[in-house]
């Protein structure tokens, strides 16, 4: 091939290349540890949206946790005690299937996610996400691997 096609080759790749990749978003997966019983396994996965530059989907898929029960998804701080901030529209909520496995999906902006260390799954043994007097975290992961 002459110089001046594999130029053009090369030019055409780079452009190709810059108008797939935002097509391809940038995803991160954080996994999360199990703190209550050690059959839950789950993970959080945090993707660009195609729509809204900054936009990120948060999505938590777990399994083992127990069955047909409440879950809130939070952020928090290790060095803030109490500091928690609920992900997504309030009630932050989401119920197991008969099996133990659930989903949490929200839209946030990477601003809303960059200033916490820590994904926190609450467990709501009453059924009742508004009561965090007696919610216990069932899962933890660690976002300050993302920055």
């Amino acid at each position: 091939m002459s110089n001046h096609k594999s130029a053009f080759a090369a030019v055409l790749l780079f452009a190709l290349a810059a108008f797939i990749a935002p097509v391809y978003a940038a995803e991160e997966r954080v996994p999360l540890r199990g703190m209550l019983w050690e059959r839950v396994k789950g993970e959080a996965i945090i993707k660009d949206t195609a729509d809204v530059e900054g936009q990120k989907q948060f999505n938590i898929q777990a399994s083992g946790l127990e069955p047909n029960s409440v879950y809130t998804v939070w952020f928090a701080n290790r060095e803030r005690a109490g500091d928690i901030k609920g992900a997504g529209v309030e009630d932050y909520s989401f119920k197991t299937d008969g099996s133990g496995n659930g989903a949490y999906v929200t839209t946030l902006t990477e601003y809303q996610i960059r200033d916490w260390d820590l994904i926190q799954v609450a467990f709501h043994p009453d059924g009742n996400p508004r009561n965090l007097d007696s919610a216990q975290i069932a899962l933890t992961g660690d976002l300050r691997r993302l920055r």
